[in-house]
């Protein structure tokens, strides 16, 4: 199976991505990409260099990683909270050690074109508030150890890259897992994105250091999140990294071991959604390859985050399900217009598009068009009737997708019984119905009638949430 893999940040909570990407590996998965951002960037550039799922595991469970620290800017941590911490670049150590790490793995100093695997890594210019994209495609003569440094200048403990015109530091404080840089891709292959699971503590019971972090993961992740929880085609394997500190680089081989098998169960637990994606058998298209750039890595990383961005928004419209589908019977037309006058008012302060098949412009492939609009819903809508269980185009392809989605990819199905009729012997007897199905819609005065669509408009707009 090939997929699109996107690693997250997490510092040395990542070293469970080493178990997760054996389990991967053991499974045969494949990679088509790979992006990721922060210390998900070593792992990533690793795989993309052909280095081994089994060699980075190896690595991360036997390598001295104080060695990789990288070297202290002087004085020690009191020497650094008196002096570098007040003084630019504000930083613990001179270099991010994990690029050296890097070059020992992939034995020798790759460039982006000499990778064996389309690899894209992020980071952020604070002097223009601009993501930066290095990859294969934007950078592909740049060496993928400078983007590994650039990727991992966490504020504070590395220096940020900087030129007369730029301060770049890692990607992370836009984006703690980039779901939206594998979207650039053409195809609709799954995409498995890794991240660690984030701990649920109350504000209150951090201290200074750890309740900034959190502010600063927060800018970076709540984007990210809705993306990963609306994207159908996204498998989302969380590893639970306990207490483990981003910057806790003396962690004892026993606390390692335990990153690792978390790394692996979380894969384990996520293997029903993994077969799913197996079964989809979606088939790879090939990566464009863009060429001509003028030189300079940042600009040519702007340069390309702005394309990325811009392809990655066109596919993400039609990707995240955001949409209400109201699927009816022809005869049942006057009721989709009611309803579509009742949801407009009730969901006026959300982006939601509402949708029926009267919106198919003229000489469009009508079939295909349905097919697509269910794949972005959010919700589904039915109005049920005889004539709605009658209609073989319903039973057949609407009702199956609907119900399939449902299964799936968390489709929230809220049918309404319009007009008495035998829905017990349908599939609709598994689901709740929004409103008295001893009282169908049509039996009502026009008081209740409002009364009860309103309650019914408020159903949708709940499960929208």
């Amino acid at each position: 199976m090939k997929v699109h893999l996107v690693l997250g940040a997490g510092g040395m909570k990542t070293l469970g991505y080493a178990g997760a990407l054996a389990a991967l590996a053991d499974r045969g998965v494949d990679h088509a990409s790979i992006s990721a951002c922060s210390a998900g960037t070593f792992f990533g550039a690793c795989l993309a260099a052909a280095v081994t799922p089994q060699k980075l595991l190896d690595t991360a469970l036997s390598a001295d990683l104080r060695r990789y620290v990288g070297e202290p800017v002087g004085g020690g941590l009191l020497g650094w909270l008196g002096r570098g911490m007040w003084r630019w670049p504000r930083a613990r150590f001179k270099e991010a050690g994990m690029v050296e790490l890097f070059r020992e793995l992939a034995g020798g100093d790759p460039a982006f074109e000499d990778l064996a695997l389309p690899f894209a890594t992020i980071g952020v210019d604070l002097v223009s508030s601009r993501l930066l994209v290095y990859s294969k495609v934007s950078t592909p003569k740049m060496k993928v150890s400078e983007a590994v440094r650039i990727a991992t200048a966490v504020p504070f403990l590395y220096p940020p890259h900087t030129t007369p015109e730029r301060v770049v530091v890692d990607g992370a404080l836009a984006s703690q897992c980039p779901v939206w840089l594998a979207t650039q891709y053409p195809g609709d292959l799954p995409i498995i994105a890794i991240v660690p699971r984030r701990s649920l503590i109350h504000p209150r019971q951090l201290g200074l250091g750890a309740f900034l972090g959190s502010l600063v993961e927060l800018g970076g992740a709540s984007r990210d999140l809705y993306l990963l929880q609306q994207m159908q085609r996204t498998v989302l394997v969380e590893i639970d990294a306990g207490d483990v500190a981003y910057d806790e680089f003396d962690l004892s081989t026993e606390r390692r071991g335990m990153l690792i098998a978390a790394g692996r169960l979380a894969v384990e637990q996520c293997r029903s959604q993994l077969a799913a994606c197996a079964s989809a058998g979606a088939v790879a298209e090939a990566v464009p390859v863009v060429a001509g750039h003028p030189p300079g890595y940042d600009a040519l990383a702007e340069s390309g985050a702005s394309e990325v961005m811009a392809r990655a928004n066109s596919r993400l419209s039609s990707e995240v399900r955001d949409r209400v589908f109201i699927s009816y019977a022809r005869d049942d037309r006057s009721w989709v217009d009611s309803f579509q006058v009742t949801l407009k008012g009730s969901l006026r302060n959300k982006p939601v598009l509402v949708w029926d098949d009267s919106q198919i412009r003229s000489g469009a492939a009508w079939r295909q068009e349905i097919e697509r609009q269910l794949k972005t819903a959010k919700v589904a809508l039915l109005l049920v009737t005889s004539h709605f269980l009658a209609s073989d185009f319903i039973k057949d392809v609407e009702l199956k997708a609907i119900l399939d989605a449902a299964r799936r990819d968390g489709l929230v199905v809220v049918w309404v019984l319009v007009r008495q009729c035998d829905w017990q012997a349908s599939e609709l007897e598994a689901f709740n119905c929004a409103n008295d199905t001893r009282r169908p819609l049509n039996s009502l005065n026009q008081a209740d009638l409002d009364e009860a669509m309103l309650s019914i408009a408020r159903q949708v707009r709940l499960a929208l949430s």
